[in-house]
């Protein structure tokens, strides 16, 4: 009790210095960990105390963060202590909360100490569990640089991960090795990209190199948005049209425009794709063929073409898969309908849900989402199906009386739930943790003891 007396009137000193000057708020910040310090004789009680500092300093972000950061500095000179690995843990995890803008220098932190941790252990399945945990926070790191076109980074992400999989054998090391096969060739193409535009810029004439470098960012890098500011009147019509298009989120393309740029992945940029990029085309296509047919107009021969379509695309898919080819998977959410639960069907997108015409006029919330009835609401099945792992599931709904939210794994164990709801007539938001691990194919259930209505308004994956 002392002690946090006397901590809060140095850190009232602290915050008082941050608004003077830049030297004296380091010197009252310099000043305030050496009071929480005290007489600490080791680095793992040094990092305690740093970080039950941290957590008292919450009204002051900028200085719990360099308490917090403290904290873990500490710690990591004193890892092979188990209280000092666990302050670490903890700090970190509060700095995510603090701090979150700064998630990848904190994901960095993280990627040290499992490290550390991993050299440290000493039996199998204790390495086990830290390279999992290490693999992750790497393949997260990988996907992120890859987002930003930082593909050398991305590459060494994923052989870091590939190479600690290998080290232990673990299941996802095949996984991991196509994940880096795919960052090293976007690597070269990247570069391939820089060339062909110093290329461009020195002739801007230049349509052969244009078209180059159109082809790169399209095909190999899958970036049509990055593409779009290099279109002129001198390229392809093909690409004057469809480029701009493909650079829009996939949800904002309707109708028929969906068939026309499934078409075109398909027949006509495909085949011009080398093999490490063949995937991505078909699964753009896939994409869009399956929300042509999800719109619910598609009729006569349109229809049946882009099924036929769409059942060779999977064929391909599973081809490359066996060459060892990186795959990219679609996210999707399939309903489980029974035919008295029409005019449900299988294939719903991901994301916000198409909305059920003419049911429930009676309903505030008749229109905005997914109508269940009090005989097809007593238990509703989602398969769940995403391109990398799933931390958690939102869900948002309306008169959910009574209503169980549960996560399945595809061999039946309970990964989460939540329920009895006592949400009343209004939109209610609920976000289902998972425990941590690989999920990256769930079951939703939805139960509802109260025999009687309710919505589903929004299902989103966050990852």
């Amino acid at each position: 009790m002392k002690r946090n007396v006397v901590f809060g009137a140095i850190l009232i000193t602290a915050v008082a210095a941050v608004g003077v000057s830049h030297v004296s708020a380091d010197e009252a910040v310099d000043q305030l960990i050496k009071q929480v310090l005290g007489d600490a004789r080791s680095n793992s009680d040094r990092a305690a105390k740093l970080y039950a500092a941290g957590q008292i300093a919450k009204d002051t972000p900028e200085i719990q963060v360099v308490l917090l950061s403290k904290a873990i500095e500490y710690g990591m000179k004193s890892l092979i202590a188990p209280q000092a690995r666990e302050t670490v843990q903890s700090a970190l995890a509060l700095l995510a909360q603090v701090a979150p803008e700064r998630s990848a220098e904190w994901r960095g932190m993280d990627m040290d100490l499992h490290r550390r941790w991993f050299r440290l252990a000493k039996s199998k399945d204790k390495k086990t569990e830290i390279a999992t945990r290490l693999i992750e926070l790497l393949t997260a790191q990988g996907r992120d640089c890859g987002s930003k076109g930082k593909w050398t980074e991305a590459a060494g992400a994923y052989r870091e991960a590939y190479s600690t999989a290998s080290s232990l054998n673990l299941s996802g090391k095949h996984e991991l090795a196509r994940a880096l096969r795919n960052a090293v060739h976007c690597l070269n193409v990247s570069q391939k990209v820089e060339r062909y535009k110093t290329a461009l810029k020195a002739n801007p004439d230049n349509v052969q190199t244009r078209t180059l470098l159109l082809n790169a960012l399209v095909i190999d890098l899958d970036a049509p948005g990055r593409a779009a500011e290099y279109l002129n009147d001198d390229v392809d019509q093909a690409y004057r049209t469809y480029v701009p298009l493909a650079s829009k989120e996939a949800g904002d393309v309707q109708g028929d425009v969906c068939r026309e740029l499934g078409d075109w992945y398909y027949k006509a940029l495909t085949p011009k794709a080398a093999q490490l990029s063949k995937a991505a085309m078909f699964v753009r296509a896939q994409t869009y063929y399956q929300q042509f047919l999800d719109a619910g107009d598609a009729k006569g021969v349109a229809k049946l073409a882009v099924k036929m379509s769409l059942a060779r695309i999977d064929k391909e898919l599973e081809k490359l898969a066996s060459a060892g080819m990186p795959t990219p998977k679609r996210d999707r959410i399939i309903f489980h309908a029974k035919k008295s639960m029409s005019p449900f069907k299988a294939g719903t997108r991901q994301g916000k849900f198409p909305v059920q015409k003419g049911v429930d006029c009676r309903s505030p919330f008749a229109g905005s989402g997914i109508y269940f009835d009090q005989k097809t609401g007593k238990e509703v099945w989602y398969e769940i199906f995403s391109s990398s792992r799933i931390k958690s599931i939102y869900y948002k709904g309306a008169a959910i009386f009574n209503t169980h939210i549960q996560v399945y794994s595809p061999k039946g164990k309970l990964l989460a739930s939540m329920g009895p709801l006592k949400g009343g007539n209004s939109w209610y938001e609920y976000t289902l943790k998972l425990p941590s691990g690989f999920h990256n194919h769930v079951f939703l259930k939805f139960r509802n003891d109260a025999s009687t209505w309710f919505y589903i308004n929004t299902i989103k994956l966050e990852k």
